[in-house]
């Protein structure tokens, strides 16, 4: 018997990249959930009599490395999947792993496919010296027709994929305090969505929209005396995108990192209410860290967070 490992994801839509093919590597991990829940007859007798399906909702849980590809695709507001017959959407593969008992015939890979659907961001985590990770979460849905998610095992071909996107923990500034003594970084996108129920007369969803988004960054930290009137105040303050700047330095594949002065690392900057929630933690004769949090907020003009994806890199933002 197979077995298989992940491989890759592809988008080709009728509206992104020109309708073009994208492929997306990178993926640390994939989870598709067919979401199926059923229900019996609920009588008083001691068995079930009877069991049927009441809804089959299935979402994908990816997690990946390719944080320049994604955040080019997928917005802070998330991404509708727009297919159609020559653009089939978001498609992931497993690829067949050669047992070494019972070869698998040529192109019996695996291929996931789903035609409908919400896209949306779920977390961005960077660890100091650790590549940071992006989290997403797909909503798979029926176009009145079709199942929201359908499955290939024969004669499939894996994608391509050749993109290095490796991303570590840069210097960051929060309400113009450089924050240079990191230990780790974490963006909860915070997208809220509405309730996902079955189509009348149907298992399968039909409808999914975002109807909040709420971003919080949080800050984790070896220097406690950010708590200060001049830096941080117990009252807090206002974080703007001038002045609150989140970077990400690529590195480069047989060696270190790119060129500082090269555009190819990532500049987030961020607009909100800058707290310190916790002033010190510390246990034994261990270092002592803080965490700073801002709360994302629409400025009026500019989102909570913007994405700058082909940016310098600079050790004093």
């Amino acid at each position: 018997m197979s077995r298989y490992q992940i491989h890759a994801a592809t988008l080709h839509t009728t509206d992104l990249n020109a309708g073009s093919l994208i492929t997306l590597g990178g993926e640390t991990s994939m989870e598709i959930s067919t979401g199926t829940e059923t229900i019996s007859d609920d009588s008083g007798t001691t068995y079930d009599e009877v069991r049927s399906m009441v809804r089959q909702m299935p979402e994908i849980r990816l997690n990946s490395k390719a944080l320049t590809s994604w955040l080019t695709y997928i917005g802070l507001a998330g991404y509708c999947i727009s297919s159609d017959g020559s653009h089939p959407g978001l498609r992931l593969y497993a690829q067949v792993l050669n047992d070494c008992k019972s070869p698998p015939s040529a192109g019996t890979n695996l291929r996931y496919t789903v035609g409908k659907g919400l896209m949306i961001l779920g977390q961005l985590q960077a660890t100091r010296g650790q590549d940071a990770t992006i989290s997403l979460m797909v909503h798979a849905l029926s176009d009145g027709t079709n199942a929201p998610l359908s499955g290939t095992y024969t004669g499939i071909t894996l994608p391509t994929v050749s993109s290095n996107e490796q991303f570590t923990l840069g210097v960051c500034k929060v309400g113009n305090v450089t924050l240079s003594d990191l230990e780790s970084m974490t963006i909860d996108f915070g997208v809220q969505i509405t309730s996902k129920t079955p189509e009348m007369g149907s298992v399968w969803p039909e409808s999914i929209a975002v109807r909040k988004i709420q971003p919080v960054a949080t800050f984790t930290g070896f220097n406690p005396t950010i708590l200060d009137n001049s830096s941080i105040p117990l009252a807090g303050k206002q974080a703007t995108h001038a002045q609150t700047i989140i970077q990400l330095k690529k590195r480069s594949g047989y060696a270190s990192f790119v060129a500082d002065a090269t555009a190819q690392h990532i500049r987030l900057t961020m607009n909100g209410m800058a707290t310190i929630t916790q002033a010190l933690s510390g246990s034994g004769n261990a270092e002592a860290n803080c965490v700073l949090r801002v709360e994302g907020v629409h400025d009026g003009t500019n989102v909570p967070i913007l994405f700058n994806l082909a940016n310098t890199y600079t050790a004093t933002p």
